[in-house]
Protein backbone atom coordinates (compact mmCIF):
# COMPACT_ATOMS: atom_id res chain seq x y z
CA UNK A 1 0.00 0.00 0.00
CA UNK A 2 1.02 3.84 -1.03
CA UNK A 3 1.56 5.52 2.49
CA UNK A 4 0.36 9.46 2.60
CA UNK A 5 4.57 10.15 3.06
CA UNK A 6 5.03 8.02 -0.22
CA UNK A 7 3.07 10.34 -2.19
CA UNK A 8 4.45 13.34 -0.98
CA UNK A 9 7.65 11.99 -1.64
CA UNK A 10 6.25 11.14 -5.17
CA UNK A 11 5.01 14.17 -5.97
CA UNK A 12 7.70 16.10 -4.67
CA UNK A 13 10.10 14.31 -7.08
CA UNK A 14 7.54 14.79 -9.75
CA UNK A 15 7.93 18.19 -9.45
CA UNK A 16 11.90 18.68 -8.87
CA UNK A 17 12.53 16.50 -12.52
CA UNK A 18 9.90 19.06 -14.03
CA UNK A 19 12.11 21.70 -12.80
CA UNK A 20 15.31 20.32 -14.21
CA UNK A 21 13.64 18.94 -16.78
CA UNK A 22 15.02 15.47 -16.53
CA UNK A 23 12.06 13.95 -18.33
CA UNK A 24 13.76 10.63 -17.63
CA UNK A 25 13.07 11.11 -13.83
CA UNK A 26 9.25 12.16 -15.05
CA UNK A 27 8.87 8.81 -16.28
CA UNK A 28 10.06 7.03 -13.31
CA UNK A 29 7.12 8.79 -11.68
CA UNK A 30 4.57 7.95 -14.15
CA UNK A 31 2.79 4.98 -14.68
CA UNK A 32 2.67 3.36 -18.29
CA UNK A 33 -0.84 3.56 -18.61
CA UNK A 34 -1.09 7.47 -17.49
CA UNK A 35 -4.24 9.54 -18.15
CA UNK A 36 -3.09 12.86 -18.46
CA UNK A 37 -5.78 15.89 -18.63
CA UNK A 38 -3.56 19.51 -19.30
CA UNK A 39 -6.00 21.79 -19.83
CA UNK A 40 -9.04 21.47 -22.47
CA UNK A 41 -8.83 22.91 -25.70
CA UNK A 42 -11.01 25.50 -26.21
CA UNK A 43 -10.66 26.79 -30.15
CA UNK A 44 -10.24 30.29 -30.55
CA UNK A 45 -9.76 31.26 -26.83
CA UNK A 46 -6.14 28.65 -25.44
CA UNK A 47 -5.52 27.27 -29.19
CA UNK A 48 -2.57 29.18 -28.37
CA UNK A 49 -1.24 26.29 -26.05
CA UNK A 50 0.68 23.57 -28.39
CA UNK A 51 0.43 21.12 -25.43
CA UNK A 52 -2.72 21.00 -24.15
CA UNK A 53 -5.01 18.22 -24.75
CA UNK A 54 -5.57 14.42 -22.67
CA UNK A 55 -3.02 11.95 -23.63
CA UNK A 56 -2.64 8.22 -23.01
CA UNK A 57 0.15 6.52 -21.78
CA UNK A 58 4.05 7.48 -21.12
CA UNK A 59 4.91 7.86 -24.15
CA UNK A 60 2.59 10.61 -25.18
CA UNK A 61 2.47 12.99 -22.46
CA UNK A 62 6.83 13.18 -22.95
CA UNK A 63 5.77 14.33 -26.55
CA UNK A 64 3.24 16.77 -25.16
CA UNK A 65 6.14 17.22 -22.64
CA UNK A 66 8.52 17.71 -25.60
CA UNK A 67 6.22 20.39 -27.22
CA UNK A 68 5.82 22.66 -24.09
CA UNK A 69 9.35 22.68 -23.93
CA UNK A 70 9.93 23.89 -27.51
CA UNK A 71 8.25 27.18 -26.37
CA UNK A 72 8.39 27.68 -22.34
CA UNK A 73 11.66 27.76 -20.31
CA UNK A 74 10.42 26.81 -16.58
CA UNK A 75 11.84 29.21 -14.18
CA UNK A 76 10.71 27.95 -11.57
CA UNK A 77 7.80 25.27 -10.73
CA UNK A 78 7.17 24.04 -6.92
CA UNK A 79 3.98 22.98 -5.10
CA UNK A 80 3.17 25.39 -2.90
CA UNK A 81 0.45 23.31 -0.97
CA UNK A 82 0.08 19.17 -1.28
CA UNK A 83 -3.22 17.80 0.13
CA UNK A 84 -2.98 13.81 0.13
CA UNK A 85 -6.41 11.45 0.95
CA UNK A 86 -5.97 7.77 0.44
CA UNK A 87 -3.87 7.46 -3.06
CA UNK A 88 -4.77 10.92 -3.96
CA UNK A 89 -3.11 14.67 -3.96
CA UNK A 90 -4.36 17.77 -5.11
CA UNK A 91 -1.59 19.94 -4.97
CA UNK A 92 -1.37 24.31 -5.34
CA UNK A 93 1.28 25.08 -8.03
CA UNK A 94 3.11 28.18 -8.41
CA UNK A 95 4.79 27.95 -11.95
CA UNK A 96 6.80 30.95 -13.58
CA UNK A 97 8.24 31.03 -17.16
CA UNK A 98 9.55 32.32 -20.45
CA UNK A 99 8.15 31.89 -23.82
CA UNK A 100 10.40 31.14 -26.19
CA UNK A 101 8.85 32.54 -28.98
CA UNK A 102 8.68 36.15 -27.61
CA UNK A 103 11.12 36.48 -24.69
CA UNK A 104 8.13 37.44 -22.21
CA UNK A 105 7.85 36.33 -18.62
CA UNK A 106 4.22 34.77 -16.86
CA UNK A 107 3.59 33.55 -13.80
CA UNK A 108 0.34 31.28 -12.88
CA UNK A 109 -0.77 29.38 -10.06
CA UNK A 110 -3.19 26.42 -10.58
CA UNK A 111 -4.49 23.34 -9.10
CA UNK A 112 -3.47 19.54 -9.94
CA UNK A 113 -4.87 16.31 -9.07
CA UNK A 114 -3.26 13.05 -9.09
CA UNK A 115 -4.49 9.67 -8.29
CA UNK A 116 -1.75 7.64 -7.48
CA UNK A 117 -1.43 3.55 -7.65
CA UNK A 118 1.38 1.17 -6.94
CA UNK A 119 4.06 4.73 -6.10
CA UNK A 120 3.09 5.87 -9.73
CA UNK A 121 1.04 8.60 -11.28
CA UNK A 122 -1.50 7.07 -12.89
CA UNK A 123 -4.20 9.90 -13.68
CA UNK A 124 -3.30 13.93 -13.49
CA UNK A 125 -5.98 16.69 -14.11
CA UNK A 126 -4.66 20.11 -14.00
CA UNK A 127 -7.05 23.42 -13.40
CA UNK A 128 -5.36 26.29 -14.48
CA UNK A 129 -6.43 29.75 -15.95
CA UNK A 130 -4.11 29.55 -18.98
CA UNK A 131 -4.78 33.53 -19.34
CA UNK A 132 -1.39 34.57 -18.16
CA UNK A 133 0.14 32.14 -20.38
CA UNK A 134 -1.61 33.06 -23.17
CA UNK A 135 -0.76 36.78 -23.38
CA UNK A 136 3.18 36.14 -23.35
CA UNK A 137 2.35 34.59 -26.64
CA UNK A 138 1.10 37.71 -27.98
CA UNK A 139 3.32 40.31 -29.02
Amino acid sequence: MTTTNDIRQLIEKWFKALEMDDIEAMFECMDDNIEWINIRPVKGINHILPWIGTFYGKENVGKSYNVYKDVIEIINIKPIRIVIEDEQAVCMIKETGICKLTGRNYEVEFAAWFIINNNKIVWWKSFIDPSPIIAVFKE
